[in-house]
C-alpha cells in the first residue's frame, strides 16, 4: 500500500511539474517574443503548483524527509525516541484529520465561486488540500504501525523477565 501510494504521487507530481514548467515557460516566450501576454498562465501555475505542494509534500513523507528537530530525541534511549515518535506522528494526523474535514469543507462551499482567468471552481483548487493531506495521512499511518511494532520488539527485548527465562 505504501509504495503504492508513493508511486501514485509521483505519476500525479511529474505531470504536475512538466505542465507547470510548460506554461511557464510559454508565459515568457509570448510576453518577451510575441510581446503577447497568455492572461491565463500565471493563474494555471499557480495552480498546479499548489496541488505539486500538497501532494508533492506525500513525497517527502514517504521517504522521511520532513523538517524536524532531532536534537533532543538523539538524547533519548531507542524506546523513549519511538514512543516520542509514535506520540508526534499520533498528533500529526490528528492535525491532518482536522484539515482534511475543513478543507473538504472549504471545497464544497467554493463551488459557486469561479477563478478570475481560468473560470474553474475553486473547489478543484482548495481540493488540493484535502486530497494531498489524505494521502499523507494513510503514509503515517503505515509509519505508525512500524514504529508500534519496533516499539513492542524494543520493551520485549529489554523487558528483565524474559532475558531471565530465554524468550
Amino acid at each position: 500500500m505504501k509504495e503504492f501510494i508513493y508511486k501514485l504521487q509521483l505519476c500525479i507530481c511529474i505531470p504536475l511539474m512538466v505542465l507547470m514548467c510548460i506554461v511557464t515557460f510559454l508565459q515568457v516566450v509570448s510576453r518577451y517574443v510575441f510581446n503577447h501576454s497568455l492572461y491565463w498562465s500565471e493563474e494555471l501555475a499557480r495552480y498546479l503548483f499548489i496541488w505539486l505542494t500538497f501532494v508533492g509534500a506525500g513525497i517527502a513523507v514517504h521517504r522521511q524527509s520532513e523538517m524536524g528537530i532531532e536534537f533532543f530525541t538523539d538524547l533519548m534511549s531507542r524506546g523513549r525516541r519511538l514512543a516520542v515518535e509514535i506520540g508526534t506522528t499520533l498528533l500529526v494526523m490528528a492535525f491532518l484529520a482536522i484539515a482534511i474535514v475543513e478543507g473538504a469543507v472549504l471545497a464544497l462551499e467554493s463551488w459557486e465561486t469561479p477563478s478570475v482567468a481560468l473560470g474553474l471552481p475553486w473547489t478543484f483548487i482548495y481540493l488540493a488540500v484535502p486530497i494531498g493531506f489524505m494521502l499523507i495521512v494513510l503514509q503515517k499511518a503505515d509509519q505508525l504501525k512500524t514504529m508500534i511494532r519496533e516499539l513492542r520488539t524494543e520493551n520485549a527485548g529489554s523487558h528483565p523477565m524474559r532475558r531471565e527465562c530465554g524468550s
